[in-house]
């Protein structure tokens, strides 16, 4: 606590000084909070979908990609009357191999932010929507739950001592 008025400026200094950094952080933290749940819960095929979460400083990316490491498409049969999709290949092997590659990607990208500069987290491919509004059987709502794990993180957040 300070005990004279020059020992409050300089405080309020420090303290000035200080909020752009811890908020630079904060951000840097949601935003890799948010990247790692969605490559996490993202519906997995050929890995595509979770491969076009692409981290962008300033604006957002336009950009589409292939996977880091693709896998074999799945396809459609139909048994009894029933339609399903089957996976060519073992979708948790083909997260856990565009996942490492994607993170390296995004937490480069994340931590070279500097304070006061957006980081924009996007994903262009025309069925990302439809995924997250169920149409995988692995998941939906992961763009909802990511943005919770992010307003979570920033609800609970000081920027002071």
């Amino acid at each position: 606590m300070a005990r004279t008025l020059g020992e409050l400026a300089k405080s309020m200094r420090e303290l000035a000084t200080s909020i752009p950094v811890r908020a630079n952080e904060l951000k840097q933290n949601v935003a890799r909070t948010i990247n790692f749940d969605l490559l996490n819960t993202t519906p997995v095929d050929e890995g595509v979908a979770m491969s076009n979460w692409i981290v962008n400083l300033d604006e957002a990316s336009s950009e589409v990609r292939e996977a880091f490491v693709p896998a074999t498409k799945g396809k459609m049969v139909q048994k009894d009357k029933v339609r399903t999709w089957t996976h060519s290949n073992d979708t948790e092997a083909t997260r856990q191999a565009n996942v490492e590659p994607a993170l390296s990607l995004a937490n480069t990208t994340i931590e070279s932010s500097q304070p006061g500069q957006e980081i924009h987290l996007t994903n262009n491919l025309p069925y990302i929507q439809a995924l997250d509004d169920g149409h995988s059987t692995q998941a939906k709502l992961f763009v909802d739950r990511a943005i919770i794990l992010g307003e979570n993180l920033v609800s609970r957040a000081t920027l002071t001592d």
